[in-house]
């Protein structure tokens, strides 16, 4: 199914690419071309709200805001 711009069900499609990805004081957050948020990443340096808070280790936030973003990108261009 091919999604169009401002189309629901697709929310990086809304403003489409490019995508990036942007540090924030609680983690890295996926914005698209229009700056829109459509993933978000939560970190902290200290184990203990880590585990309390069930948030991610600064490097596997990246890590993962990576994946995420190229799977996004691929999937909107296949949309093409």
């Amino acid at each position: 199914m091919k999604f169009q711009p401002g189309q629901s069900g697709n929310p990086a499609a809304a403003s489409g690419l490019p995508l990036a990805i942007k540090p924030t004081p609680s983690g890295l957050k996926i914005v698209d071309g229009s700056g829109q948020a459509v993933a978000w990443f939560y970190t902290d340096e200290d184990p203990r709200r880590r585990a309390s808070g069930g948030l991610l280790e600064p490097e596997d936030a990246e890590r993962f805001a990576k994946i995420c973003a190229r799977a996004l990108t691929a999937t909107l261009k296949s949309d093409d």
